[in-house]
């Protein structure tokens, strides 16, 4: 009869060698989903800086303002390329709205799907997955 402590090694090799991959994986998914959060806190963050804003400021124009939340929407829509692993052009879209210097018609705000109801759906849908 074979020695057992001859196999014990290389048991003890493969053992290790699928508990670290075991880790490996568990530790890509939490990183995963902190970068999916992360993308998530972006958008809510923007929504409610532009409701803000839009509640503030009725009929009245601040460019600084404006800027600041073009840089928060071309921030979502980095953040949800890179973490979420996919384009959303609405939030490029929403960027440029708030970058141009011309207040776009009502109409071609919604057909963008950029209107405030449209974009905080999409979010809380998002948040649902």
């Amino acid at each position: 009869m074979p020695d057992i402590s001859i196999l014990l090694a290389p048991l003890e090799g493969l053992l290790g060698f699928f508990q670290r991959e075991r880790h490996h994986t568990d530790e890509e998914a939490r990183h995963a989903e902190a970068h999916r959060q992360e993308a998530l806190q972006a958008m809510y963050t923007a929504l409610i800086t532009t409701r803000k804003y839009t509640e503030a400021q009725p009929g009245q124009i601040d460019r600084d303002k404006q800027f600041e939340l073009s840089g928060l929407w071309a921030n979502v829509a980095i953040k949800c390329r890179e973490y979420l692993q996919e384009e959303m052009p609405w939030t490029m879209e929403k960027s440029r709205y708030w970058l141009d210097e011309i207040k776009w018609p009502e109409e071609r705000v919604k057909s963008a799907g950029i209107d405030l109801v449209t974009v905080e759906a999409r979010i809380a849908e998002l948040m649902r997955q």
